[in-house]
């Protein structure tokens, strides 16, 4: 178990960097090929945000997102509807929590 006082933004951020490359080949394993291309192309996977949240005692994360205005942007060609923002949306969360519980783990936060 780790002191939780002790951690900060930069612990968490390469703990993120260790565990980074296996859960993303976990994660892409799980999406359709048409999704991952679009992630790719947006480049979502490059805006990731985690951070030490002392207020609750946890990493913290934001994940980014397919933006409710997509048809106004240069790739709205490449999506193909509500459904698949929802989906990449979903998934680019799932990756969020998944890197957050290695994470978690490896510190020794509980």
């Amino acid at each position: 178990m780790t002191d939780t006082d002790k951690l900060d933004d930069e612990t968490v951020r390469d703990a993120v960097d260790d565990h980074w490359d296996d859960a993303v080949a976990d994660w892409r394993d799980e999406l359709e090929p048409s999704d991952l291309e679009l992630v790719e192309r947006v480049g979502l996977l490059q805006e990731y945000e985690f951070f030490w949240d002392g207020e609750f005692d946890r990493v913290g994360y934001e994940a980014p997102s397919i933006p409710s205005d997509w048809k106004t942007k240069d790739y709205a060609d490449d999506v193909g509807s509500w459904a698949q923002v929802s989906r990449i949306n979903t998934a680019m969360s799932d990756l969020g929590q998944g890197l957050r519980e290695r994470v978690e783990d490896e510190l020794g936060v509980v």
